[in-house]
């Protein structure tokens, strides 16, 4: 606060309280502007108050989707900016891990075929909005001869076999794909 700087003599004069107040609420929205620049600077911090996350996307040529919320944007262009190259199995899986997280176990499982030069991901139901993330990532960072495979673990009908139809009949084909029922 402004007022704690003036003498003491200043601080009981009405008038120069109210000029005080009126400096610290402006100097507020300068300190706000400031933080909020430098805070943009850093991928890390960045949010899209001020546009600085839909800047560090467009300086990274990255297309971001309506409903991606801050942090996943933040983890994308994280994963942008740590582009290099040779890629490990351990790094590729530690990159799938950081992108589709872990929630205490890994919710995708990647298989590298070298005799077949096939690499397959495999996303667990609750993964499966990474996709199109999924497959361009390891699209960039895996051999051109190596064939891709992304896909979901949905429901399987082995998975259902204790099932009855007269249970299923209560659900759509989509939720029982997606497991959603009790």
């Amino acid at each position: 606060m402004i007022c704690n700087y003036l003498p003491g003599f200043m601080r009981g004069i009405k008038e120069i309280a109210h000029i005080t107040q009126a400096e610290n609420d402006e100097f507020e929205v300068v300190n706000q502007a400031v933080k909020s620049s430098l805070d943009d600077s850093f991928a890390a911090f960045a949010d899209d108050s001020a546009g600085g996350l839909t800047r560090w996307e467009k300086m990274l040529g990255i297309v971001s989707r309506r409903g991606r919320t801050d942090e996943f944007r933040r983890q994308v262009i994280s994963e942008r900016l740590s582009d290099k190259l040779p890629y490990t199995f351990n790094t590729l899986n530690s990159m799938l891990t950081d992108l589709c997280g872990d929630n205490g176990r890994p919710r995708h499982t990647l298989t590298v075929d070298c005799s077949r030069y096939k690499v397959t991901v495999l996303l667990e139901m609750d993964a499966e909005r990474f996709v199109a993330d999924v497959q361009r990532i390891m699209r960039a960072r895996i051999p051109a001869n190596m064939l891709l495979d992304v896909t979901v673990d949905f429901y399987k009908h082995w998975d259902l076999r204790m099932r009855t139809h007269q249970w299923l009949r209560a659900y759509t084909h989509r939720q029982i794909r997606r497991g959603m029922f009790n």
